[in-house]
C-alpha cells in the first residue's frame, strides 16, 4: 500500500497593507488575507501611526508592532488560529 505524504510549508507575507479596520497579508503564493483588528486587542486599540509602524521579520514568517508589542505568526492566521475577544459582538468575525 503507497501512503501519500506532504511537508506543509510555513506560510511567507511579502506586504502588509494597514487599513482603518483591518490589515491584509500578501502571501508569496499570491493569497491575500484580511483580518479585522478586533481579532487582536492591542492593535485594535492602538493609533493609525502604532499600527502602520509594523515589522515582517523571520523570512516573513512573523509579524511584529513594536510599539504595541505584538508578534503574530503568519502561518497562524492561514490555519484561521485568532483569539477572539468573547464581550465584543463582532468576535464571530474572529473563527
Amino acid at each position: 500500500m503507497n501512503t501519500l505524504t506532504t511537508k506543509t510549508a510555513s506560510a511567507q507575507a511579502c506586504g502588509l497593507y494597514i487599513g482603518q479596520h483591518e490589515f491584509a497579508i500578501l502571501l508569496r503564493d499570491g493569497r491575500r488575507l484580511v483580518v479585522p483588528f478586533v481579532c487582536f486587542p492591542r492593535p485594535e486599540q492602538a493609533t493609525p501611526e502604532q499600527r502602520r509602524h509594523f515589522e515582517l521579520y523571520s523570512d516573513g514568517k512573523m509579524l511584529h508592532w513594536p510599539d504595541l508589542d505584538e508578534d503574530i505568526e503568519i502561518q497562524h492566521l492561514v490555519d484561521g488560529r485568532l483569539p477572539v475577544k468573547t464581550s465584543d459582538p463582532l468576535a464571530a468575525a474572529c473563527n
